[in-house]
């Protein structure tokens, strides 16, 4: 999602698109040169975007542009095989990047130029890392992965100060729990294994977890973190309350996997996709988010 929430973006081997959010109609294109688009993340200003992808097994690529412009500032190279996830530290001086070839990679974008930014490389994992996220008001960084794992590092050290390994399957996403709560910041972990799981990853503490009928591809929380939204392979999008683990079915199942999701910023509708490039607006009235 934009950060106004105006408008949304897609991409695909197809290119990227912003649609807009109310009608998902087409507003402009990007011309990115990513064979591959796995991730977006805009900065905490708001005026830069991160787009992430690259060719498999040839090249990991992270555009940066301005926004809402939309010019390319620059393009961070990040190792020998794709980009799947990129994140902003919460000051928005660092980029992470969660990297098909087992690595994290941490670069530093706070000034004007992007060229020859060389990141810290971190492997915390023994699989491709899928997903990495940032505590808020930390310096420490999650990562995820196929290895089932999912690591709390240090990236100024490498050092790993905990494992979290309570997923019995890759790890395919991480959210952080958005707005103001009582105790340590949540984050929700989602797993080939079934399940939607809820830590507080400062203290090493899984708080509980929600198992699902089919496996969840994809989690994003409601602006004001009242649910986890977990969009599925068999294209249920389920709703999932932290605090009493209730499911609310906001899409039926349909045999079509779903593996893209936003939420928008009024908490108003999710929007999902799915492999076949289809879109649709979810409205979460049933939640009352």
């Amino acid at each position: 999602m934009s950060p106004d929430g105006t408008q949304f973006l897609v991409g695909s081997q197809a290119g990227v698109e912003v649609r807009s959010a109310d009608e998902l109609k087409v507003v402009r294109t990007l011309p990115t040169k990513l064979v591959n688009v796995h991730d977006f993340a805009f900065s905490p200003d708001g005026k830069r975007l991160a787009m992430a992808g690259g060719t498999p097994a040839e090249q990991g690529t992270i555009e940066l542009w301005d926004w809402p412009v939309c010019t390319l500032r620059g393009s961070l190279a990040a190792g020998g095989d794709v980009v799947y996830s990129v994140a902003w530290s919460p000051d928005g001086e660092q980029l992470s990047a969660a990297c098909a070839d087992r690595k994290v990679r941490v670069f530093a974008v706070g000034g004007e130029k992007v060229e020859n930014i060389q990141p810290r490389i971190v492997e915390p994992h023994s699989a491709a890392a899928l997903v990495a996220c940032w505590l808020p008001a930390s310096d420490l960084l999650l990562s995820a992965g196929v290895d089932q794992s999912i690591r709390v590092v240090d990236p100024a050290t490498g050092q790993v100060r905990r494992t979290l390994d309570n997923h019995t399957a890759a790890v395919r996403d991480l959210a952080v729990r958005p707005g103001e709560h009582p105790g340590p910041a949540m984050v929700a972990s989602c797993g080939a294994d079934r399940t939607v799981r809820f830590w507080q990853p400062a203290i090493g503490r899984l708080v509980r977890f929600a198992r699902l009928p089919v496996r969840p591809t994809a989690i994003a929380w409601t602006p004001s973190g009242s649910h986890v939204l977990a969009a599925c392979e068999d294209g249920r999008l389920v709703a999932i309350d932290p605090a009493t683990l209730d499911q609310t079915d906001l899409v039926a199942a349909d045999g079509n996997w779903l593996h893209a999701l936003a939420v928008l910023p009024t908490g108003a509708a999710a929007i999902a996709g799915n492999p076949e490039g289809r879109l649709r607006r979810v409205p979460l009235d049933a939640i009352k988010p």
